[in-house]
């Protein structure tokens, strides 16, 4: 009969090693599941300044094409005016 008793007892004590594991397990999870929002809002951030950025890109290139062109019809009116 004690032989029973103590198995009974180690079974509860590993029982409840297994909850503080599963417990612990559950906190780990939670600030890691906290970290990725906190992540995700980090990103949508970064995309919105990449996209801000892109137009502002896309803005200066056009104007650089603008300017090229207006320099190259400069010259040719020159070359016209002197022929």
């Amino acid at each position: 009969m004690t032989d029973l008793k103590n198995l009974r007892e180690e079974l509860k004590s590993d029982i409840r090693g297994v909850g503080a594991l599963v417990e612990q397990t559950n906190h780990s999870v939670q600030a890691l599941a906290e970290m990725v929002g906190s992540m995700m809002v980090d990103i949508t951030i970064i995309k919105d300044n990449v996209e801000f950025l892109k137009g502002g890109i896309r803005k200066k290139v056009d104007a650089e094409e603008f300017q090229t062109l207006e320099r190259r019809v400069s010259l040719l009116e020159r070359k016209r005016a002197i022929a």
